[in-house]
């Protein structure tokens, strides 16, 4: 016990406080749209971290304080719709993790910039397809989520302009993305533990900032249907812009 709490001690830093206000704003957006944590916290915990610990934090804490969304999630998703971007997650997930553990760090940090930028543009472009896509593509639509994911934690930018796209309604996107972000959080789960990300260090550090964004994230889902979902989603895009940016190679 002496020693947990020495480590803990060990943790308890500026970074520490900038990392949670990080999760802060990472969650609130996650509960009142039901993506867009990994777009925000990703980018920014990275520039005070290593991009695995970053990673590895965000996926805990989510996995762990989004529980019973999940389950809300999985009660009311569209299965039919869920079942082969599943498929197509269990193909890409593996590779996004290999290249976590595996890339250098800045190549990391210019990658997961561009990944943000390129989905916010997305989900800003307002796309709507005009005929439904075949079942090979919503696999790869499946594919890229599950990259994004084991990658930088994205795995919703692809299956949201995907739900979007496709005039599903906000409520009902809400919990598609709850019940596949579950789906896929333990599959990416498996395998950032095959690849060996999981530490003692970034486990405790999750522990530390988790209440910070429990406390957001709840916030945020208590807030749907009551604040504007335009003015919110024009914010939340703006701040993943901010965050993408400030992630770059270039400022440091």
């Amino acid at each position: 016990m002496n020693e947990l709490a020495a480590l803990a001690a060990g943790f308890l830093t500026a970074d520490t406080l900038m990392l949670a206000l990080a999760a802060m704003a990472a969650g609130f957006v996650r509960g009142f749209s039901g993506f867009g944590a990994a777009m925000i916290f990703v980018p920014l915990a990275s520039v005070i971290v290593d991009p695995p610990t970053a990673v590895i934090a965000l996926w805990i804490m989510d996995n762990l304080v989004t529980l019973p969304l999940v389950v809300q999630g999985f009660r009311h998703c569209a299965w039919a719709e869920i079942r082969p971007l599943f498929l197509g997650a269990v193909f890409g997930a593996p590779a996004g993790v290999w290249l976590l553990a595996n890339a250098p760090e800045d190549p990391l940090r210019w990658t997961i910039a561009i990944l943000v930028l390129v989905a916010v543009a997305g989900l800003a472009s307002g796309y709507r397809r005009r005929k439904p896509l075949h079942r090979a593509g919503v696999v790869a639509v499946g594919a890229a989520a599950g990259i994004g994911g084991g990658l930088a934690g994205l795995t919703g930018p692809p299956v949201i302009v995907f739900w979007v796209g496709s005039e599903t309604a906000p409520a009902q996107v809400r919990m598609n993305t709850f019940a596949f972000f579950g789906l896929t959080g333990v599959l990416a789960g498996i395998a950032h533990l095959v690849a060996g990300l999981f530490t003692p260090e970034r486990i405790m550090l999750a522990a530390l900032i988790a209440p910070a964004y429990a406390v957001a994230i709840y916030s945020g889902s208590a807030l749907f249907g009551f604040a504007s979902e335009r003015l919110f989603r024009a914010f939340a895009l703006t701040l993943c812009t901010v965050a993408a940016i400030f992630v770059l190679p270039l400022w440091r």
